[in-house]
């Protein structure tokens, strides 16, 4: 018979900042994000900061005619 660990619950708490900047890279619009965030309160998990970088873009567009100009 195998180990019985039962089931794995873990809860934290955070708070945080966002900031965000969007721009254009040519003609496709784009939003670089930051994200920070402190945790606390933490139990059965790893307790600590978090900072995430994103770039988000479309990977396609449909511009209307107009807009080609």
């Amino acid at each position: 018979k195998g180990a019985v660990l039962g089931p794995f619950k873990g809860r934290v708490i955070a708070i945080g900042a966002t900031a965000a900047y969007s721009f254009r890279l040519g003609k496709t619009p784009a939003t670089l994000r930051l994200r920070l965030f402190e945790e606390f309160n933490v139990k059965n998990r790893l307790e600590g900061h978090s900072a995430l970088l994103s770039l988000t873009f479309p990977i396609s567009m449909k511009t209307p005619p107009s807009a080609d100009n």
